[in-house]
């Protein structure tokens, strides 16, 4: 957390149903299958996904991995 205490970086849930809505809100108009099958592509040991906060809202998730 930073000084002002309104930017948090953390691990993200993928079950939590606000990771869609920002996936899609980034990367266009993609269908809700898609996005899933991308979240789901991260339930792997190698894989993870860090989540943004800003005030408590998500606003950016950033994804990697080694395979």
């Amino acid at each position: 957390m930073n000084a002002l205490n309104r930017i948090v970086i953390k691990p993200v849930n993928l079950d939590d149903a606000r990771l869609s809505l920002v996936i899609h809100d980034s990367i266009g108009d993609p269908s809700i299958n898609k996005i899933l099958e991308g979240i789901k592509s991260y339930n792997h040991p190698d894989y993870e996904m860090i989540s943004v906060f800003v005030d408590g809202l998500l606003v950016q998730i950033i994804g990697g991995g080694n395979q």
